[in-house]
């Protein structure tokens, strides 16, 4: 009987609760904890909606750079080249047949900060306003990072038969307190129809 007395109090002396230094300790810790955890979310909440601005850019200017890149590389004839425009020959496929379109990409001061497509029919003079392909371009004026880059030189009446292609946008997109840096996408392509006639 005793025994099982000495270990009902073993037990009790135990189970005796927290002290008030522990007490506090514990509160502290539990303080610090939550202060870092709001820190962070805090954080991300600012830079959420920069991150989201800046991906919906890249992908709005990479498709439009591919579309851009995609249509060149079926050129059957370059008519003219400049470090921000491009006219070139291209079939297009419309309504089950294929046909031939003079096609223009311009990137330059006739629509500024903007890379705009203009079609025609062949013989026909190209429309007034284009259709906006790619926006908020950066390098739209600039000698130094032009849009379009020839490496075989075409100044002497040489068609290209490498094409480089280079934007730069700002990574805010349309956000007015984002990101402050650009983003250049790039992309290239060879030329490889230009040698196939009687695409007239």
């Amino acid at each position: 009987m005793r025994s099982s007395l000495n270990a009902a109090r073993g037990r009790l002396r135990d189970q005796r609760g927290v002290g008030l230094v522990e007490l506090v300790m514990a509160m502290s810790l539990f303080l610090i904890v939550m202060t870092a955890a709001l820190t962070v979310m805090e954080a991300g909440e600012r830079v959420g909606p920069k991150d989201t601005e800046r991906a919906h850019a890249i992908q709005e200017q990479q498709v439009g750079l591919y579309r851009m890149v995609r249509e060149l590389r079926q050129a059957h004839q370059v008519l003219g080249t400049s470090p921000r425009s491009m006219e070139v020959l291209v079939r297009i496929a419309r309504n089950g047949t294929h046909e031939s379109r003079h096609v223009a990409y311009y990137c330059n001061e006739e629509s500024p900060g903007k890379c705009i497509r203009k079609e025609a029919t062949i013989g026909q003079p190209l429309p007034a306003t284009g259709e906006l392909v790619i926006d908020r371009v950066l390098n739209w004026s600039s000698s130094s990072q032009p849009v379009f880059q020839f490496p075989d030189d075409t100044s002497n009446g040489v068609t290209p038969q490498f094409v480089t292609v280079r934007v730069e946008v700002p990574a805010a997109g349309t956000r007015a307190n984002g990101y402050k840096s650009r983003l250049t996408l790039e992309d290239g392509f060879s030329a490889r129809n230009l040698r196939i006639t009687g695409f007239q």
